[in-house]
């Protein structure tokens, strides 16, 4: 029997207990209900054709990596829903230069924050996040991913769907940023906490 767990996300743990350990169920509860069924994404090459029909706004999570990037280099990774599944599209500059050129561009010029200035582009959609060691993270801005594990939580149309980063160090940082974003008292606690250490810093 499982075990209904309140709370906004937590794992569900199934009522048995087997060898000295008990068993996960592989299924979370949010607010109380359990999600049992978590789909998977189809992982489809992205071409340059499939680019020009995909609109940004049917973008839910993307990555491209620098050449030199650890982890997935010179990768490039977008995700979508359609007729309720889930569609992981991939790239590679050392594969399709120009697939991966004009997915970056698409990516980029679509980004509220992507460049450090003081100008935000008012008309963007996706929120940018430094993944790290040549790794860039875009994330819809109408779409409400959860971290959880290893992976993104999305729900859309009464269905689950998990979202993979191409690196545990990508999901980490992201991860980390997006809970500091959607905790304001979180972030302004952890900037506190860094001021009075630089000021200590400072006095010595």
């Amino acid at each position: 029997m499982t075990s209904w767990l309140r709370g906004d996300f937590q794992h569900v743990v199934v009522n048995h207990h087997v060898d000295g350990k008990y068993y996960i169920y592989s299924g979370q509860a949010i607010n109380g209900w359990l999600i049992k069924v978590l789909n998977e994404p189809h992982y489809i090459e992205l071409t340059d054709e499939i680019l020009k029909e995909l609109s940004v706004d049917e973008i839910i999570y993307a990555e491209y990596a620098e050449p030199g990037a650890m982890g997935n280099a010179g990768g490039i990774v977008i995700y979508t829903t359609k007729d309720d599944k889930l569609f992981c599209y991939e790239a590679n500059v050392f594969k399709d230069q120009v697939t991966y050129k004009n997915a970056v561009d698409k990516l980029v010029s679509n980004t509220i924050n992507y460049s450090n200035t003081n100008n935000p582009n008012q008309n963007g959609l996706f929120n940018f996040f430094g993944g790290g060691f040549g790794n860039n993270v875009f994330i819809n801005k109408e779409k409400k991913l959860n971290p959880f594990n290893d992976y993104f939580l999305f729900s859309h149309n009464g269905k689950n769907y998990r979202i993979y980063s191409t690196a545990h160090g990508v999901f980490d940082r992201v991860a980390y940023k997006l809970q500091m974003k959607n905790n304001p008292k979180r972030k302004r606690k952890l900037k506190d906490y860094l001021d009075q250490e630089n000021s200590e810093k400072e006095q010595l």
